[in-house]
């Protein structure tokens, strides 16, 4: 694994920082136990030296653990996930906010309607419709979700179906549109 030159302490400062603030993050907005359960990975960082058997491991001197955390491109806070979510899934989604705003998804949603709304289980043909027709446009789950799942979990609520059962009728009818 290739090193980063070691620059000013204030790189170490700086990386530590951002990593507590990704970790709080994470805690407000995922989950306290997702938060936790990193924290207890990066202690294994430095308590590794001292654990017997197949966890035992040379160990990280901080600097060389803020450097991979925080500094290595491919695997730290700044590698590809964060650089996919960045560029390609921003993408969708802003394409699926323009969508909903010019009135193409409620376009969608009333054709979907107008085939298998009618029919048994209606709202949930109605959200696969839907999104099949929007996934011949955008091609990403994600934005399927965001932008006929606005529409169609409402509608499933609305006639009784669980949230969950919504929820789920809608993912798997993103992912395959």
């Amino acid at each position: 694994m290739g090193r980063i030159d070691r620059g000013p302490p204030a790189e170490v400062v700086w990386g530590t920082v951002i990593s507590l603030l990704i970790l709080e993050a994470t805690r407000r907005a995922v989950s306290p136990w997702l938060s936790g359960l990193l924290a207890l990975f990066v202690g294994y960082l430095f308590v590794g030296p001292w654990l017997p058997g197949i966890l035992h491991h040379k160990g990280f001197s901080f600097g060389r653990a803020v450097e991979l955390m925080y500094l290595y491109n491919e695997q730290g806070i700044y590698g590809s996930l964060t650089g996919i979510s960045a560029t390609v899934i921003f993408i969708f989604v802003l394409f699926g906010c323009f969508i909903i705003r010019t009135g193409l998804g409620q376009f969608f949603m009333d054709l979907a309607v107008a085939v298998a709304g009618r029919t048994r289980g209606g709202p949930a043909k109605v959200a696969v419709v839907s999104s099949a027709l929007y996934g011949t446009l955008s091609g990403s789950s994600v934005s399927n979700v965001y932008t006929t799942g606005s529409f169609s979990i409402p509608l499933m609520k609305r006639v009784g179906y669980r949230a969950q059962f919504a929820g789920a009728v809608e993912a798997a009818a993103a992912s395959g549109g």
